[in-house]
């Protein structure tokens, strides 16, 4: 029982087992409802396109083990921010891929997010590639 050993898990991922702990019973069976409404709206998206091209993050990847970053004068975790844009299709459960594409003058990498209907991750990993190749990276 995992729960039991807390001492397996990373101290990031044992922080948020324990924040999800707290959380009451009525807070979970709300989530679910706004979830299975935000799958409904999905459902409807998808029957205009065929696949959805957004920023995989807010910035482009920051240094290995910032902790923070600035992103319009705001001070936020690194972690937070770099999941914004890819936590709704987690939890919707819409099948997503991050693919390069660009590069800072800094050199660091940007990356654009596609995303698909359910079951179609066939389509979505071809659209990426042929994006790839049409990239040049």
């Amino acid at each position: 029982d995992l729960a039991n050993r807390p001492e397996v898990f990373g101290e990031d991922v044992r922080l948020l087992l324990e924040q999800g702990a707290l959380l009451p019973a009525t807070a979970y069976i709300n989530a679910q409802r706004l979830r299975r409404r935000m799958q409904a709206e999905f459902a409807r998206l998808w029957t205009g396109i065929d696949v959805l091209l957004t920023p995989a993050t807010p910035t482009a990847a920051p240094p290995l083990a910032t902790p923070v970053i600035s992103i319009h004068g705001e001070i936020e975790d690194t972690r937070a921010a770099a999941t914004r844009f890819t936590r709704c299709f987690n939890v919707l459960g819409i099948p997503a891929i991050s693919i390069p594409c660009g590069f800072t003058s800094d050199r660091f990498p940007i990356g654009l997010q596609l995303s698909a209907p359910g079951f179609e991750e066939r389509r979505l990993l071809e659209i990426a590639c042929a994006t790839e190749r049409e990239l040049h990276l």
